[in-house]
């Protein structure tokens, strides 16, 4: 309704069994991507399969997702700037580095052996590469690793090992070289000065793949297609790639829901701001406040309302608090609230842990018995918070293993019938 040309490629996974909740009819004009969840790389197959707009499209032996949503999404791009100069909204969900870890065998080449000294040695090189980067001082307390000791592997675990992670960094060196492909031919557009570029992830890095994850170089060098089975990064190797946090995806730990974000927007963000570290707390909510005040939109009336705060004031220079109201967060029965410095988490139906974010990012220190007033004040809110909003997830979980214990009894029985 601002006059805006509204587009994605990419990841969808918002609603996959009913055409009323794609892409194209929830505001975007043009889509190229998965409905699904994650898809293969090279060719996607089943209900993975690609879509541009409401239609399922084949891809040809030369596709790899990572390079083709970028291509689509500049096409789309060129298309709307050749047409006329309304301003755009691109929303480009890349599927890497979910897994299958479908790297070009080239890309995982340029890694192939820089990881045959194990996690603790990268996450010892990781730290030390953040502290001096400015990202946290000098006396911050990392998550220690919970993998066995790299030593205790034997010679053929340590190498696949090493090729699982080499996987991973080609998946996202894939991805550096895509956004430079972006941001080239938005230059070529003559529209890079006033866009601005939001980059993160959606969550901490993906424990699932078992303890030491799945796969070997014969996997990557030949990926099984049309599927999601292949290499896959595993505990271990996500425990590192969260340095310094606690825990991974799934979770709301720091390792679960803190990622970092990189803005870019050359024709307003100061000059003395450029390449700063922004520390104020943001949560994905704030995309909607965001957008709506950059492009000068009114939040239409007939829809449930937003709950984010604009990062614009920090984009521009400000330093104060986007945020002093508390922030509630659930994921398949993982809880968290966030107010001010403090944190009250919940693994599951774990008791609550309460923590102080300005004296220990990395979760390690546990006030819950110390500050049992702060605490309870906070399970109070929460359970306010998530009864209103229809998110109460013990009922919820309870559900899911009652499905669970109604699958292996029908297991049962089909297998004294013999079906």
């Amino acid at each position: 309704s601002a006059g805006y040309h509204t587009l994605m490629s990419g990841k969808w996974h918002l609603g996959y069994h009913s055409p009323a909740t794609w892409p194209c009819q929830r505001g975007f004009d043009r889509y190229f991507g998965c409905i699904a969840g994650g898809f293969n790389y090279f060719r996607p197959g089943g209900n993975r399969r690609m879509v541009l707009g409401n239609e399922l499209v084949s891809t040809d032996s030369d596709f790899y997702a990572t390079d083709d949503l970028t291509d689509m999404a500049c096409m789309f791009l060129t298309e709307v700037t050749e047409r006329d100069d309304k301003p755009f909204f691109l929303y480009l969900a890349y599927n890497a580095p979910h897994w299958p870890l479908n790297s070009k065998w080239e890309e995982y080449l340029k890694y192939k052996g820089k990881y045959t000294d194990g996690w603790q040695a990268v996450m010892q090189r990781r730290l030390a590469k953040q502290k001096a980067m400015g990202m946290w001082p000098d006396d911050i307390t990392p998550a220690p690793h919970v993998g066995p000791k790299w030593e205790s592997l034997n010679d053929q675990q340590r190498t696949d090992l090493d090729a699982i992670m080499a996987a991973y960094a080609g998946c996202i060196d894939s991805i550096d070289q895509n956004v430079g492909k972006l941001v080239a031919h938005l230059e070529a557009l003559q529209r890079r000065d006033n866009t601005v570029i939001f980059f993160l992830s959606d969550n901490g890095s993906c424990q699932e793949g078992g303890r030491l994850g799945q796969g070997n170089e014969a996997m990557i060098k030949n990926p099984p297609l049309e599927t999601t089975d292949g290499v896959r990064l595993g505990l271990a190797w996500a425990n590192a790639s969260n340095t310094p946090f606690r825990l991974y995806k799934h979770f709301v730990h720091e390792g679960g829901a803190c990622t970092p974000m990189i803005a870019s927007w050359p024709s307003k963000i100061p000059t003395e701001s450029l390449g700063a570290f922004v520390r104020q707390v943001a949560y994905l909510p704030d995309f909607m406040a965001t957008c709506l005040d950059l492009a000068d939109a009114n939040y239409p009336n007939d829809v449930p309302p937003h709950h984010g705060r604009s990062l614009l004031p920090l984009l521009t220079g400000s330093s104060e608090p986007i945020h002093t109201e508390p922030l509630y967060f659930e994921h398949e029965g993982n809880a968290s609230l966030r107010w001010g410095d403090w944190k009250l988490v919940r693994q599951y139906k774990k008791p609550w842990e309460l923590y102080n974010m300005a004296e220990d990012r990395t979760e390690l220190n546990d006030l819950s018995e110390s500050e049992t007033s702060q605490r309870e004040k906070m399970i109070d809110m929460w359970e306010t918070w998530a009864t209103k909003h229809e998110v109460r997830f013990p009922e919820r979980f309870n559900m899911y293993e009652h499905l669970h214990k109604q699958r292996q009894k029908e297991k049962q029985q089909a297998k004294k019938a013999g079906t």
